[in-house]
Protein backbone atom coordinates (compact mmCIF):
# COMPACT_ATOMS: atom_id res chain seq x y z
CA UNK A 1 0.00 0.00 0.00
CA UNK A 2 1.33 3.58 -0.90
CA UNK A 3 0.48 6.94 0.57
CA UNK A 4 0.40 10.67 -0.25
CA UNK A 5 0.14 13.14 2.41
CA UNK A 6 -1.72 16.07 0.44
CA UNK A 7 -2.75 20.16 1.99
CA UNK A 8 -6.50 19.84 3.18
CA UNK A 9 -7.16 22.70 1.22
CA UNK A 10 -6.12 21.10 -2.04
CA UNK A 11 -8.41 19.23 -4.28
CA UNK A 12 -7.98 15.68 -4.44
CA UNK A 13 -9.26 13.31 -7.45
CA UNK A 14 -8.91 9.32 -7.13
CA UNK A 15 -7.56 9.19 -10.25
CA UNK A 16 -4.45 11.48 -9.60
CA UNK A 17 -1.16 10.91 -7.83
CA UNK A 18 0.35 13.78 -8.30
CA UNK A 19 -0.14 16.89 -6.36
CA UNK A 20 1.21 20.34 -5.86
CA UNK A 21 1.74 19.52 -2.15
CA UNK A 22 2.30 16.22 -1.87
CA UNK A 23 4.35 15.30 0.64
CA UNK A 24 5.07 11.44 2.76
CA UNK A 25 4.82 13.19 6.01
CA UNK A 26 2.51 15.53 8.12
CA UNK A 27 3.81 18.89 8.55
CA UNK A 28 1.21 21.05 10.36
CA UNK A 29 1.46 24.38 11.82
CA UNK A 30 -1.80 26.00 13.43
CA UNK A 31 -3.01 28.28 16.48
CA UNK A 32 -4.52 26.86 19.56
CA UNK A 33 -8.88 26.91 19.76
CA UNK A 34 -8.63 25.39 15.98
CA UNK A 35 -7.84 22.54 13.74
CA UNK A 36 -4.44 20.64 11.61
CA UNK A 37 -6.03 18.91 9.02
CA UNK A 38 -4.62 16.63 6.13
CA UNK A 39 -5.66 14.24 3.43
CA UNK A 40 -3.67 10.95 3.14
CA UNK A 41 -4.17 9.26 -0.12
CA UNK A 42 -3.99 5.90 -0.59
CA UNK A 43 -3.61 3.00 -3.34
CA UNK A 44 -3.33 -0.64 -4.08
CA UNK A 45 -6.07 -0.80 -1.31
CA UNK A 46 -7.99 -3.74 -0.99
CA UNK A 47 -11.85 -3.82 -1.10
CA UNK A 48 -13.65 -3.93 2.32
CA UNK A 49 -10.79 -4.36 4.24
CA UNK A 50 -10.99 -3.05 8.11
CA UNK A 51 -9.40 0.26 8.87
CA UNK A 52 -7.73 1.95 12.22
CA UNK A 53 -6.06 4.96 12.24
CA UNK A 54 -4.03 5.95 15.33
CA UNK A 55 -1.30 8.15 16.49
CA UNK A 56 1.95 8.05 18.40
CA UNK A 57 4.47 9.84 20.20
CA UNK A 58 3.62 13.41 20.51
CA UNK A 59 0.75 13.31 18.03
CA UNK A 60 -0.82 11.02 21.02
CA UNK A 61 -1.89 13.98 23.20
CA UNK A 62 -4.19 15.86 19.96
CA UNK A 63 -7.46 13.97 19.39
CA UNK A 64 -7.88 13.06 16.09
CA UNK A 65 -10.95 12.16 14.17
CA UNK A 66 -10.86 10.36 11.07
CA UNK A 67 -13.08 10.69 8.13
CA UNK A 68 -13.02 8.63 4.82
CA UNK A 69 -13.47 10.92 1.71
CA UNK A 70 -16.01 10.13 -0.85
CA UNK A 71 -15.49 10.72 -4.46
CA UNK A 72 -18.49 12.50 -6.08
CA UNK A 73 -18.93 12.25 -10.23
CA UNK A 74 -19.21 15.33 -11.54
CA UNK A 75 -21.05 15.13 -15.08
CA UNK A 76 -20.69 18.73 -16.19
CA UNK A 77 -19.22 21.79 -15.72
CA UNK A 78 -20.54 23.98 -18.37
CA UNK A 79 -19.92 27.47 -16.90
CA UNK A 80 -15.82 26.64 -16.81
CA UNK A 81 -13.92 28.07 -19.33
CA UNK A 82 -12.10 25.77 -20.68
CA UNK A 83 -8.08 25.42 -20.00
CA UNK A 84 -8.94 28.50 -17.59
CA UNK A 85 -8.35 27.72 -13.62
CA UNK A 86 -10.60 29.48 -11.18
CA UNK A 87 -9.85 29.91 -7.39
CA UNK A 88 -11.51 27.96 -5.00
CA UNK A 89 -13.13 25.37 -8.08
CA UNK A 90 -11.77 22.20 -9.30
CA UNK A 91 -9.67 22.94 -12.52
CA UNK A 92 -10.80 19.66 -14.24
CA UNK A 93 -13.34 19.35 -17.32
CA UNK A 94 -16.21 16.98 -16.76
CA UNK A 95 -16.61 14.45 -16.71
CA UNK A 96 -14.35 12.99 -13.48
CA UNK A 97 -14.72 12.17 -9.92
CA UNK A 98 -13.23 14.24 -7.23
CA UNK A 99 -13.23 13.98 -3.59
CA UNK A 100 -15.17 16.14 -2.42
CA UNK A 101 -17.41 15.18 0.70
CA UNK A 102 -16.41 13.36 4.12
CA UNK A 103 -17.68 10.67 6.12
CA UNK A 104 -17.09 9.46 9.45
CA UNK A 105 -14.33 5.99 8.98
CA UNK A 106 -15.76 2.76 9.13
CA UNK A 107 -14.36 0.18 6.59
CA UNK A 108 -13.15 2.06 3.04
CA UNK A 109 -14.41 1.71 -0.17
CA UNK A 110 -11.68 2.18 -2.85
CA UNK A 111 -12.78 3.20 -6.35
CA UNK A 112 -10.46 1.86 -8.65
CA UNK A 113 -7.18 0.72 -5.73
CA UNK A 114 -7.86 4.37 -4.47
CA UNK A 115 -9.18 5.68 -0.69
CA UNK A 116 -8.42 8.95 0.80
CA UNK A 117 -8.53 9.88 4.45
CA UNK A 118 -8.95 13.24 5.69
CA UNK A 119 -7.43 13.57 9.07
CA UNK A 120 -8.31 16.57 11.84
CA UNK A 121 -6.19 17.05 14.81
CA UNK A 122 -8.22 19.41 17.17
CA UNK A 123 -6.04 21.85 19.07
CA UNK A 124 -7.36 23.43 22.11
CA UNK A 125 -7.33 26.69 23.64
CA UNK A 126 -5.10 25.36 26.31
CA UNK A 127 -2.79 23.23 24.28
CA UNK A 128 0.79 24.20 25.00
CA UNK A 129 2.38 25.84 22.33
CA UNK A 130 5.55 23.65 20.54
CA UNK A 131 5.80 20.96 18.26
CA UNK A 132 3.99 17.45 18.74
CA UNK A 133 6.33 15.18 16.72
CA UNK A 134 5.12 11.51 16.20
CA UNK A 135 3.30 9.45 13.42
CA UNK A 136 -0.15 8.81 12.38
CA UNK A 137 -0.56 4.97 11.90
CA UNK A 138 -2.42 3.94 9.39
CA UNK A 139 -3.58 -0.28 9.25
CA UNK A 140 -5.54 -1.31 6.42
CA UNK A 141 -6.15 -5.38 6.00
CA UNK A 142 -2.95 -6.62 6.78
CA UNK A 143 -0.56 -3.87 5.71
CA UNK A 144 0.29 -0.99 8.19
CA UNK A 145 2.29 2.22 7.12
CA UNK A 146 3.55 4.79 9.60
CA UNK A 147 3.21 8.22 8.68
CA UNK A 148 5.83 10.64 10.12
CA UNK A 149 4.61 14.14 11.53
CA UNK A 150 4.91 17.22 13.47
CA UNK A 151 2.11 19.67 13.89
CA UNK A 152 3.59 23.09 15.28
CA UNK A 153 1.00 24.72 17.69
CA UNK A 154 1.47 28.35 17.57
CA UNK A 155 0.73 30.90 20.89
CA UNK A 156 -1.87 32.60 18.91
CA UNK A 157 -5.40 32.06 19.88
CA UNK A 158 -8.57 31.48 17.84
CA UNK A 159 -11.04 33.44 19.53
CA UNK A 160 -13.97 31.01 20.91
CA UNK A 161 -16.72 33.37 19.25
CA UNK A 162 -14.71 32.85 15.84
CA UNK A 163 -13.57 29.11 16.00
CA UNK A 164 -12.45 27.48 12.72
Amino acid sequence: MKYTVVHSSEWTYPDTARYESAACDIALHTPRNSFATAQVLLSDVPVDAAVSVKTSGGLDSLPLTVYELVPVHVEDNPFLPKGEIINGCPSRWAPFDIYDCAKPLAALTPKNGTAGLYLSFSIGAGAAPGAYAGAAVITVGNETIEIPGVITVHRATVPADDHI
